[in-house]
């Protein structure tokens, strides 16, 4: 087999593998392609059209792909001794390798193995007299010699019984089991907020989305080179799943307002032409290893079909929405992360099938409790398999060592990867396993407020990192929950003189004032208990549950009187209604609890400040309604709200956070039911899309995450 070699390189031009003093490098295909037209016409001009033409051939490509794949090349080749380039750029011309270059061609003939001679045994033979002959006696170098054989026999046998058990059990004692962070590097500092997606590689290139006013957009930066460029891609595609780094070939999802429709399509990276895989459209999508297949989510379901879209079948239906598929290296398993709204918490697992459907399993079952990990992918030798898990208050990325014992059990538990100041998630890999590249963050949460004056949100209350912020009726005092350990606080309206209510292990949500202001309802949840409804004296005092039972009790709203708190029931799964729900009232004389007329299928109710209202949002697709209590009547609305309705101190309007599609701060105006847009969110950093409220000014109220987010590289190490 001939090889090329040039500097302290040496490449393989069958299989495209470049190495340097026997480290082999990371390259593209379509890279390693170049590198041998490059090779193969060392110190002469290669055109743009040749080049093009040989690396892309039968394929219609943007100018661009050309000098963006040379600038791959060159980072990953480096510089040459003297500080010039492998390959120099002739003026639009074409390019040059500059290097002198080796080629080394297969020896013919091999060297035969010399044969190894074969030892007899010496005997002599004395005929006795009067007799025949007898059986001839061993000589001492014949009993020497059969000594010899019997100590090489012996050994021969117990090198046998060592070598054969080592080679039985070396798949499962020889594989490393550690694995560690040793460096931590920040690729993007452009200040805008990254989509929590995984970002995609191609060589030394990291492709990611993030966030501007109008669009979530893909943009990519160099290893080292710390400068965001946007990728020039059709605005008609929202979201970017996957890339097969061999053709740069993009799964990508289309707007569902654009006018080919929705659908999952392959977009090549930087070409003309896109074209659609299949009609569904996914959630999220993954190309398998060697790019003739497609793993895809639909609903609760997960798909896989032939790169064309044919064939295409359902092999796994899970209870919550499946995402972030992964095939294994071997193409014969797939992982993929399960999202579930179940009691009042969001839920996140990691599942695992074959591509046949079979074996469909939970992994890391009671490691996590509550269950909140997702997102993971496999190093290239398969050895580990990444990803992210929100443990003990922070997301982080974890390691799951797929050693598996004689028995094919694992042996041992997740280990966490990173760690410090920022928070790491949505990871991918490089192509030789040693890079884990992931967006991180350092949240700060800001309590703002949106001035439609200015247009824009400033800070409030001093910025204090709090949620479901509620004012008194008077307006002299506020409380909120501090998001860091969801303890409920009181202060006075400005902010000061704060005193703590709750403290841990309890934590908040769904904060009411009672209209005397003397005591603060909420929902709390205690670890291994369902959330119920609690109420603690604003002046500080001990917490007490309202009505004590197992059963999960939503947000509490009081009544203008004071006498009685309203609460719906919580479905175990998020908008999937068991056929029981209903909204409460509590009567807090005597305890009696009533249910609300034709509330069936209704749930998240608040009152209104003048007592005459109620809203609340339907189970099953979250839209928003009115009750009457004069009427007692109900009234239908167009409006989608997944978040906390919040009336205006005038009781004109409502406000609440969608995030159903484009995230956005809507106001809904009671007398008719029109809404109107205030401002949308897709591109602001806001946290906690659960919650959002109202200033005494009814300006709305949301957290801002003030940490920001960035792409980063973590080293890694194996032992």
């Amino acid at each position: 087999m001939s090889w090329y070699e040039f500097d302290s390189f040496q490449f393989d031009p069958e299989t495209l593998v470049l190495s340097k003093n026997e480290q082999r490098l990371s390259l593209t295909p379509k890279a390693g392609t170049l590198l041998l037209l490059f090779l193969e016409s060392p110190g002469k001009l290669l055109t743009n059209e040749y080049l093009t033409s040989k690396a892309w051939p039968e394929t219609s490509v943007a100018e661009s792909n050309l000098p963006w794949q040379i600038h791959d090349l060159r980072k990953a080749l480096g510089s040459r001794s003297d500080g010039t380039k492998f390959i120099e750029n002739l003026s639009r011309r074409g390019y040059r390798f500059t290097a002198p270059v080796r080629q080394h061609q297969p020896e013919h003939g091999e060297a035969q193995a010399p044969s190894s001679s074969t030892e007899h045994l010496a005997t002599s033979e004395a005929p006795v007299a009067g007799h025949g002959a007898v059986e001839a006696q061993p000589t001492k170098a014949a009993r020497v010699t059969v000594h010899r054989r019997a100590v090489y026999g012996i050994s021969a046998l117990a090198l046998i019984m060592v070598l054969v058990p080592t080679a039985v059990l070396s798949p499962y004692i020889a594989r490393p089991s550690r694995i560690s962070v040793t460096q931590y590097v920040q690729l993007t500092n452009d200040g805008q907020e990254k989509v929590d997606w995984s970002p995609l590689i191609d060589g030394s290139r990291v492709y990611f989305m993030e966030k501007q006013p109008n669009r979530d957009v893909l943009a990519s930066v160099e290893e080292g080179e710390n400068k965001t460029e946007l990728v020039p891609v059709s605005p008609d595609f929202e979201f970017f799943y996957d890339l097969y780094p061999a053709t740069s070939q993009l799964l990508a999802r289309r707007s569902a307002s654009d006018q080919l429709g929705p659908g999952l399509w392959s977009v090549p990276l930087l070409g003309p032409s896109s074209r659609r895989v299949v009609n569904l459209n996914a959630a999220s999508a993954n190309w398998s290893p060697d790019g003739r297949k497609i793993a895809f989510t639909f609903r609760n379901e997960l798909w896989v079909a032939n790169a064309d879209g044919s064939e295409s079948r359902k092999i796994a239906e899970v209870s919550g929405a499946p995402f972030s598929p992964r095939w294994s290296h071997d193409g014969k398993s797939l992982r993929f992360s399960e999202g579930l709204r179940q009691n009042g918490e969001s839920l996140y697992s990691i599942w695992e099938v074959k591509a046949d459907g079979s074996n469909l399993h939970r992994l890391l079952s009671g490691w996590n409790n509550p269950p909140n990990e997702c997102c993971g992918v496999w190093t290239p030798d398969a050895k580990f398999f990444i990803f992210q898990s929100m443990h003990k208050g922070r997301r982080d990325l974890w390691a799951i060592p797929e050693h598996r014992g004689l028995f094919g059990t694992k042996s041992e538990s997740p280990v966490q990867l990173s760690s410090g100041a920022s928070e790491f998630f949505s990871p991918a890999i490089s192509g030789d396993g040693k890079q884990v590249f992931a967006v991180g963050t350092v949240k700060r949460g800001e309590l703002v407020r949106y001035d439609s004056k200015l247009k824009e949100f400033v800070s409030f209350l001093g910025g204090i990192p709090a949620t479901w912020v509620c004012f008194s009726k008077s307006g002299r005092s506020v409380a909120y929950v501090d998001y860091r350990d969801k303890t409920v606080w009181r202060a006075n309206a400005d902010g000061s003189q704060k005193i703590q209510l709750t403290f841990p292990p309890l934590v908040a949500d769904g904060l009411a004032w009672s209209p005397d202001e003397k005591t603060i309802a909420f929902r709390g949840l205690t670890p291994g208990k369902r959330p119920i409804i609690y109420t603690v004296p604003s002046s500080g005092g001990n917490a007490a549950p309202v009505i004590p039972g197992e059963k999960e009790q939503g947000i509490p709203t009081w009544s203008v009187d004071g006498k009685r708190i309203a609460f719906g029931d919580v479905p175990p799964v998020m908008r999937k209604p068991l056929g029981g729900e209903a909204i409460h009232i509590l009567e807090l004389s005597n305890h009696v609890l009533t249910e609300l007329p034709d509330s069936q299928g209704l749930w998240s109710p608040r009152w209104s400040p003048d007592g005459r209202s109620l809203s609340a949002l339907t189970i099953e697709g979250l839209r928003l309604k009115l009750y009457d209590f004069e009427s007692k009547r109900w009234r239908s609305t167009e409006a989608e709200a997944d978040n906390n309705l919040t009336w205006s101190s005038d009781g004109k309007y409502i406000y609440f956070l969608s995030t159903i599609h484009d995230p956005v701060l809507l106001r809904l105006r009671a007398a008719d039911g029109h809404v109107d847009s205030l401002v949308n969110l897709k591109a602001y950093p806001y946290m906690d899309s659960s919650w959002s409220g109202v200033a005494p000014d009814n300006s709305p109220l949301i957290l801002r995450n003030s940490g920001g987010t960035e792409i980063y590289s973590l080293a890694v190490e194996y032992r």
